[in-house]
């Protein structure tokens, strides 16, 4: 069974994209609390304009990746739905300009999303590999102490929220992959929880403080 972390990282359109979207028509239909998730990850002042917006990645007519990052923290949202995406819209990215989708939060919806001209940077470099995950009951010696920021912890509980994700039956499973690696949440889709339409997973990164 693959998962979103197996998906995300097997759709690397940084190598292929087929289009990048240039008109604000080219924007999936993202339900609101998705939006409001993806808004809390996304660098606060403006001041990095690669980061101050949410990417989108669309794997096919009914599969839609959303992403959003401070460089503190990275939160993806896998969607899939038939209505999310245009016919012929399979392999487009962009990147949503930030300012317009607070706006479009603050707003209700009732102003337009619109597109950046800014590089989103290639998050999935910092993603860790499973492949290289190890296994510390085997190695023998206990995993290393880790320091984590409250803020990003209390940023992460917020996401779960807007995602209708703290009350579901499904696991959130922590990975630490190596010594002061990124700690990596994975999260499946529950199918009895239907709070957001076309949920099928998400991802949240969080970078690590060193304690020494």
């Amino acid at each position: 069974m693959t998962t979103t972390y197996d998906r995300y990282l097997g759709l690397d359109r940084r190598a292929n994209v087929v289009q990048r979207a240039t008109l604000a028509n080219d924007i999936p239909a993202i339900p609101m609390r998705v939006l409001k998730a993806l808004q809390l990850g996304m660098d606060e002042d403006g001041t990095r304009p690669g980061l101050h917006g949410i990417y989108f990645e669309v794997s096919d007519e009914r599969t839609v990746f959303l992403s959003a990052t401070n460089g503190h923290s990275l939160i993806v949202v896998e969607l899939g739905e038939p209505s999310l995406a245009r016919i012929g819209m399979e392999g487009m990215a962009g990147l949503i300009c930030g300012e317009s989708v607070r706006d479009h939060v603050k707003n209700k919806g009732f102003t337009p999303l619109q597109l950046s001209d800014a590089e989103y940077p290639d998050v999935r470099t910092v993603v860790p590999d499973m492949l290289d995950k190890i296994d510390w009951w085997k190695a023998g010696t206990p995993p290393p102490l880790l320091g984590l920021n409250g803020k990003y912890v209390d940023l992460f509980g917020r996401v779960l929220r807007h995602l209708g994700r703290t009350k579901m039956n499904s696991p959130i499973v922590m990975h630490q992959t190596a010594p002061l690696s990124p700690m990596l949440f994975t999260h499946e889709a529950d199918p009895d929880n239907k709070s957001v339409p076309g949920f099928k997973g998400m991802i949240f990164l969080l970078m690590p403080m060193r304690l020494d």
